[in-house]
């Protein structure tokens, strides 16, 4: 009886708790890649930034977001800038606004810091188009960055610019991870 009672809770517990999981999967090659603006959500960690214009100058700080609303914003060099704008609102009861904070934290990478780019599916309650970006940031430490997309389109138009900016890209088979 208590290892039904056991089985139970870990059921109810993965029932409230999923987990996402990636995994690669090749493109699908009738998807006609979307040139326009698109809706991108990211998951990583990512740099605060202490200004955007007229240059980006990096802060001090790192924080890990989770399939949150992205920019894709190309720079010179053949670099890609994911960006995130966050804006925290603080409220007294939950109802009388006291005041906002904002800031900017983005993830910059270049094909020569790069190690691959594949294709995949985002497993969870539902699965969704995605992209596993792995590269070495500043200090030369292994991160990943995955970026969720809503449609095969736009994974596909996604990965041909990357392509175009010489990117490592993978064929997203799960045998060669």
């Amino acid at each position: 009886m208590a290892g039904l009672g056991l089985l139970l809770i870990l059921s109810v517990a993965a029932l409230f708790f999923p987990s996402t999981v990636f995994r690669p999967y090749p493109v699908d090659a009738g998807a006609v890649p979307v040139t326009a603006e698109s809706a991108v959500k990211a998951t990583g960690r990512f740099q605060k930034l202490k200004q955007l214009e007229p240059s980006i100058e990096p802060g001090r700080g790192t924080r890990r977001f989770r399939e949150a609303i992205a920019n894709l914003v190309p720079l010179e060099a053949q670099r890609l800038m994911v960006h995130i704008h966050f804006v925290l609102r603080h409220t007294l009861y939950g109802i009388v606004p006291l005041f906002r904070q904002e800031s900017d934290w983005a993830v910059i990478v270049d094909p020569s810091h790069t190690r691959d780019v594949e294709p995949g599916k985002l497993y969870g309650w539902r699965e969704r188009w995605a992209v596993r970006m792995r590269y070495s940031d500043q200090k030369g430490k292994p991160q990943a960055l995955i970026l969720i997309f809503g449609e095969a389109g736009e994974q596909a138009g996604f990965l041909s610019a990357l392509q175009e900016m010489g990117f490592p890209l993978g064929t997203g088979s799960p045998a060669a991870a």
